[in-house]
């Protein structure tokens, strides 16, 4: 019975389409701006139509990065 369980998931797992958007800020700040959160939001919305889901938004700059999924940016989406 584990085997079977631990098979339908896989056999779920295998079915997920993820996305993770990612683009770069020549400012050299990480920091989101409202346009980023909104566009996150608008691509979130049009990928859930297609099955696909989008779990992560990652700006960098030089060298930092912000990860709107880990800074709480998208925990409304979800």
């Amino acid at each position: 019975s584990t085997l079977l369980a631990s098979s339908a998931a896989s056999d779920v797992y295998k079915r997920q389409k993820f996305a993770v958007l990612s683009h770069n800020h020549p400012s050299g700040l990480a920091l989101p701006s409202n346009d980023d959160i909104k566009t996150t939001e608008k691509v979130y919305r049009a990928l859930r139509l297609i099955d696909v889901v989008l779990i992560d938004h990652i700006i960098v700059a030089d060298d930092d990065y912000v990860s709107l999924k880990d800074s709480g940016f998208m925990d409304e989406m979800y």
